[in-house]
């Protein structure tokens, strides 16, 4: 108690640098009684302190923090905005689902990536329109990271969506489009048959990909049908979609 009573003295330090520190101590030491300090320290006029400060809070997670978290998101440093965006996600309260709804658009890519990923840990449905929407940001990670949320909200209104992303450009994106198909789970077999005639032989493939996760007997005669395909990887896929199927028949 008192090395945090004197980590809280040391947030009014005249250098940054030792303001900056003991918000981050602060965060690991995990006490309550620094919430209303670091609260405080979200004001200080040095960037690195209110980004040290936000991540404290979020390490903290304490519902207190919650309203001068949301003032951060508007700061005039990107790099408190996307510190303020983690821990919002962090502490998961619904009262951040509009604000960060609303930092989807900021002009920094760490901001609006790190707010997909605080909306797809809270887990509230109204988040899902703006995140189908952040499936077609100019930033690969945005991408990456709304598929991600919307993976884990499983709203059946990002299916078509997601399954647009399996033509991404970004691995990577493609990749978390794919995880989150498999976590909608047997409800989107018929629309995963249908991507498996696209044109796109990378669609193709992803859809065999999550065809093979989700293990769904009714796809078999679609799989079966698209062994014929000339793409050799998207055989190889189909073969393990396949193969995952026949265990479970």
């Amino acid at each position: 108690m008192e090395e945090v009573q004197k980590l809280i003295q040391n947030l009014r330090d005249k250098n940054p640098c030792v303001r900056s520190g003991a918000a981050w101590a602060l965060g690991a030491a995990k006490d309550s009684c620094a919430v209303e300090p670091l609260i405080e320290a979200l004001k200080d006029a040095h960037w690195d302190v209110r980004r040290g400060a936000a991540m404290a809070l979020g390490m903290l997670k304490d519902a207190r923090a919650v309203d001068a978290l949301i003032a951060a998101l508007k700061d005039e440093d990107w790099d408190v905005r996307w510190s303020a965006a983690w821990a919002l996600g962090a502490i998961k309260d619904a009262r951040a689902v509009e604000p960060l709804i609303a930092a989807l658009k900021d002009e920094h890519a760490w901001v609006r990536c790190y707010a997909a990923e605080a909306l797809g840990k809270i887990g509230d449905a109204r988040a899902v329109d703006a995140l189908i929407n952040a499936l077609q940001d100019e930033d690969a990670a945005v991408r990456r990271s709304a598929a991600w949320a919307l993976g884990t909200l499983k709203d059946i209104r990002s299916v078509e969506s997601l399954i647009a992303v399996l033509r991404d450009e970004d691995p990577d994106a493609r990749e978390r489009a794919a995880w989150a198909l498999v976590k909608l789970g047997s409800r989107i077999v018929e629309m995963l048959m249908t991507a498996m005639r696209h044109s796109d032989p990378t669609v193709r493939q992803s859809a065999a990909y999550v065809l093979r996760a989700v293990k769904d007997a009714n796809s078999f005669e679609s799989l079966m049908s698209a062994l014929r395909d000339n793409d050799s990887e998207l055989r190889d896929r189909i073969a393990e979609a396949l193969n995952a199927i026949a265990q479970i028949r």
